[in-house]
């Protein structure tokens, strides 16, 4: 039963019971055992699940994890994510996950994770044809050049980053392979 129909439900019983009420000696009408609700349905593979399910981003998955972004990710949407493998985490300077892992830097941690996420489905083909990228982080864009065999992506500080691999498809938004983290000007 979708959410609407279960309020509809709701409504149309609490009608009923305070109609019984109202009349002496009136049955309480019981609600039908489906009509609780307690919150939205949880959305399943959503990004963040499509993530976890592979190992290439278990370092993502843990720094969105420590951002507290794994609940926002899991939301509605839609999302697209550039996301970086572990080898790509790796090629940052050493301790630099670790780093980004304290309590102080959690800001920092999640202004590079937003900066990683642009509102929207952006396909392959639509990154094809866009300049630029807005991102999730207030202010943050990433360069793209589509000229070549695969999207370069080109991040606030210069570096760039290739789309290894695009378009993995989850229920809120779409997951394109990155190969280097993506950093905003700090």
């Amino acid at each position: 039963m979708t959410y609407l129909s279960r309020l509809l439900t709701l409504v149309l019983l609490a009608s009923t019971v305070s109609l019984a009420g109202c009349r002496k000696d009136a049955e309480v009408a019981e609600a039908p055992a489906d009509t609780t609700i307690l919150a939205p349905v949880a959305m399943t593979n959503t990004v963040v699940d499509v993530a976890m399910a592979d190992d290439q981003f278990s370092t993502l998955v843990g720094l969105i994890t420590s951002a507290g972004l794994d609940s926002t990710l899991r939301g509605v949407g839609p999302f697209t994510v550039f996301a970086p493998t572990n080898e790509a985490f790796a090629k940052l300077p050493a301790g630099t996950v670790d780093t980004l892992k304290l309590a102080k830097n959690r800001q920092m941690l999640t202004d590079i994770l937003l900066y990683h996420v642009a509102p929207g489905n952006i396909k392959a083909a639509d990154i094809a044809t866009m300049a630029t990228v807005s991102t999730a982080m207030p202010g943050g864009s990433i360069a793209v050049d589509a000229t070549g065999a695969s999207p370069m992506l080109t991040d606030a500080t210069g570096k760039k980053a290739t789309v290894v691999s695009a378009d993995a498809v989850a229920a809120n938004g779409t997951i394109h392979v990155i190969d280097t983290v993506l950093m905003p000007r700090q």
